[in-house]
């Protein structure tokens, strides 16, 4: 069960290549292996995890709040997509073909809680009441308008970037209790006023029907940008959510994707304890291990 849960570490947790883990198994264990049985230790450890993986997509169900991102994958060379669904108890990693709303469907059928994103269409599947938009993305989209070479949509990008800034200034003195919620409250409503103000200025601008439809789409999800106001629970951006993903990017950096259902299954399972163990302060070696020892 050690050896299980060193090559399964050492191919899953920290994304060796299986001649890595057979070389470094020989070097430093003094334990020559094959390939084959680096492929089939995952194989079962992959089903060891079946049971905690399920266990941790309905502790994400059951989350009040869900930051959710989704970045490229490739299986046996086509195109797909990893989806990280994150709270900060629990991480769940989804390997799919698809970037639509019928992931989030499959999912997440019944959720009803707070969610955390960017504009992706995707996640129109979630009502409007229970969405929150990611400030470091809008934080992007008023820099594009500020690098414009149009003088006027330069100077209200400019405008929205200092809204941006101090809405974030706010929120961390907020979150700091150096301002009180009176304070904050009337602080952002000023700030929304500004922002509403500066957008409908940019669909003044002629000839420049980007913008419009950058501003106006900005205008139509203005409500959603505000969630964390009321909401102490919601972030106002979904930092968590890529920095979670960032394990798994830097991994299909490294590991030339997947190529089977069965690689799918291990990487969600194995990177969704890694992730889980590492929001809750555990060991995840540890865990590992006994999950892997616990009779099935």
């Amino acid at each position: 069960d050690h050896a299980k849960a060193i090559i399964s570490s050492l191919s899953g947790f920290f994304h060796n290549s299986k001649r890595d883990v057979q070389q470094i198994l020989k070097d430093v264990f003094h334990l020559p292996i094959s390939l084959g049985l680096v492929s089939n230790t995952e194989k079962r450890v992959s089903q060891k995890l079946k049971s905690s993986y399920h266990d941790l997509v309905e502790q994400m169900e059951d989350s009040p709040y869900l930051h959710i991102d989704e970045t490229g994958h490739k299986c046996q060379g086509k195109r797909g997509w990893g989806w990280i669904l994150t709270s900060r108890e629990v991480s769940v990693l989804k390997l799919t073909f698809s970037r639509g709303k019928k992931v989030l469907e499959s999912i997440l059928p019944a959720y009803e809680g707070q969610v955390i994103s960017d504009r992706y269409g995707a996640y129109r599947y979630f009502e409007e009441e229970r969405r929150q938009i990611c400030w470091s993305h809008l934080k992007r989209d008023f820099q594009r308008f500020a690098h414009s070479r149009n003088v006027a949509l330069a100077q209200a990008g400019q405008n929205l970037e200092q809204i941006c800034r101090e809405v974030f200034a706010l929120y961390k003195a907020f979150k700091n209790q150096a301002i009180n919620s009176l304070f904050f409250s009337r602080r952002i409503r000023k700030l929304k006023k500004r922002m509403i103000h500066t957008l409908k200025g940019i669909l003044q601008v002629p000839d420049s029907p980007q913008a419009h439809r950058v501003a106006q789409n900005l205008l139509n999800s203005f409500e959603m940008m505000w969630r964390f106001v009321d909401n102490a629970q919601i972030e106002p951006t979904n930092n968590l959510a890529e920095r979670q993903i960032r394990k798994y990017v830097v991994y299909r950096k490294k590991s030339l994707f997947t190529w089977s259902q069965r690689g799918n299954e291990f990487i969600e399972r194995i990177f969704s304890l890694f992730l889980t163990c590492r929001l809750q302060n555990q060991n995840s070696f540890l865990k590992l291990f006994h999950l892997i020892a616990t009779p099935s």
